[in-house]
């Protein structure tokens, strides 16, 4: 039987089989090719941001290493006045303030941390002795409950840059070294919005010794437009410059209870002649509620500074005692 014309198998073009395997072959190397060197692109971006953290942290380290020989001369008595001057006003100008820029995400909320749009002028916890003492007090006695056993500020660093935790280093060795003059630390630039004209003291570390406390009332009185908030739990660093100097207007005295969910009867005892404000770290929910309910303190939701309307950084015309429930492990 014939077949008919138009039926059967199709005839093949000589070849057509062995150009579509090339042309198989060539895409699939062209991609291989493609991946390649996608693949030594990210390389070499991860190698330059390498180089370039490596930089900054060598060049941080410079700066730190420049800042203790500059404090060798500032307080060398036998150095000249024009060379005293001029190291303590490098040192000043060594000094970091953070802005901690106020951003937002797709859906319009604030992204970022609790003082999220205003700066902060910060320490150190890692090297302040007073803050090692206190979370290996923590770490022995753990049924004390002492927050700094988790410490927030040191939690932090695994997401800080390298070169943040050098500069904040740097800031309580020198804040801590060199007694400054009003004059000079009028120098230091506060990167205030003039619509959230306030400044932590301190969000990481605390109060090194009074020389610190000295230097952080200086700039508070010579920054008299913006509201300061400093918190503290080293009292023997703080309050001999207080009795001394007094507290400046624009300041905001705030003792940061050592003692997770210690008792609110306890804690309203706790109040010192200069604090103006007391914070409080609860585990519960509950106790939060019961201490605003029962015994007059003021919640802290964890939210961000600027949607409370900056209370612990205002006047309020009596002791608050603030009350949050504690945050992370």
């Amino acid at each position: 039987m014939k077949t008919k014309r138009g039926q059967g198998k199709p005839h093949k073009k000589p070849g057509k089989d062995k150009n579509m395997k090339n042309n198989k072959a060539n895409n699939n190397k062209n991609n291989n090719n493609g991946r390649k060197a996608n693949n030594m692109k990210k390389a070499n971006e991860q190698n330059k941001a390498s180089e370039r953290a490596r930089k900054g942290i060598e060049n941080a380290n410079n700066k730190t290493e420049q800042a203790k020989r500059l404090i060798e001369t500032a307080n060398d008595p036998n150095a000249g006045i024009i060379a005293k001057h001029m190291a303590r006003m490098q040192l000043i100008f060594m000094l970091t303030c953070n802005m901690h820029e106020l951003k937002y995400n797709e859906n319009g909320e604030i992204r970022g941390g609790k003082i999220a749009g205003i700066p902060s002028l910060d320490g150190h916890a890692v090297s302040c002795a007073f803050c090692s003492f206190m979370r290996d007090l923590a770490n022995k006695f753990p049924e004390l409950k002492i927050i700094c056993g988790t410490c927030y500020a040191c939690d932090a660093r695994e997401q800080m840059k390298a070169t943040a935790q050098i500069a904040h280093a740097r800031n309580a060795l020198i804040l801590s070294s060199v007694e400054f003059t009003a004059e000079e630390l009028a120098a230091l630039p506060i990167p205030c919005d003039v619509s959230r004209p306030y400044c932590r003291f301190n969000e990481d570390g605390d109060v090194v010794n009074e020389t610190h406390a000295r230097n952080l009332l200086k700039i508070a009185n010579t920054h008299i437009f913006i509201g300061f908030g400093l918190w503290y739990k080293n009292r023997a660093a703080v309050y001999p410059v207080l009795d001394e100097e007094g507290v400046p207007e624009n300041v905001e005295i705030i003792f940061s209870v050592p003692r997770v969910s210690l008792k609110p009867e306890q804690i309203l005892k706790l109040a010192g002649r200069h604090d103006n404000k007391v914070f409080a770290v609860f585990e519960t929910d509950e106790e939060v509620d019961n201490a605003v309910n029962n015994f007059g303190f003021v919640r802290c939701n964890g939210i961000k500074c600027i949607i409370c309307g900056f209370r612990c950084y205002k006047k309020a015309g009596r002791v608050l005692f603030i009350a949050e429930k504690k945050r992370g492990k």
